[in-house]
This record gives C-alpha cells, sequence and structure tokens, in this order.
C-alpha cells in the first residue's frame, strides 16, 4: 500500500483495496471487507474524475469491478436493496 501511495499509481492502490476485501471477506468479516471495499470503489471514482481520455477504459472497469464487489458483500451481509442499486444500469453506466 506505500508503495502506492510513494508512487501515486490510484490503480495499484485500488487492487491492493480490492486485495484486502477479499481476505476478509474470505475470513469472514464482512464490514471489514465493506469497508475496504467502499475505499476501493471511492478511489475508483475519483480517479475516474482526474483520469484523461486515454486512461477512461481502464477506469471505468475499476468503477464497474468495485460496483460489482461491493454488490457481492452487500448482498452476503443481507443488504439486497442497497446492493440491487450498486448494480442497475443508467445511461450505460454503472452506478452506485
Amino acid at each position: 500500500w506505500t508503495l502506492s501511495h510513494e508512487h501515486v499509481d490510484h490503480i495499484m492502490e485500488i487492487q491492493v483495496l480490492i486485495t484486502m476485501s477479499k481476505v476478509y471477506l474470505a475470513l469472514k468479516d464482512f464490514p471489514k471487507a465493506l469497508i475496504f471495499q467502499r475505499r476501493a470503489h471511492e478511489l475508483a471514482l475519483t480517479n475516474g474524475m482526474d483520469t484523461n481520455r486515454q486512461n477512461v477504459d481502464v477506469n471505468s472497469k475499476f468503477v464497474r469491478l468495485t460496483n460489482l464487489k461491493l454488490a457481492t458483500l452487500l448482498r452476503l451481509m443481507g443488504d439486497l436493496e442497497n446492493a440491487s442499486k450498486c448494480i442497475e444500469v443508467r445511461h450505460g453506466t454503472v452506478e452506485k
């Protein structure tokens, strides 16, 4: 995680946060997994606002990926309403 901060590599940081979420998911600690996944999603959204045209597809991928993983965690926690909101498709993009 420190390495991604030192090099200001937001994609690497998103991947680290997703991996940490997977670790807590495997441990069945859903609240901690959700914290890491939400942070990854927020970072993907923020990175999307700051990205240039060349990186839009890469960032869009991570926004969709983090949305899907958020929906999975919320579903496992029994929050079906918010899980379905995570995967609603509007205007060709996935929104939260």
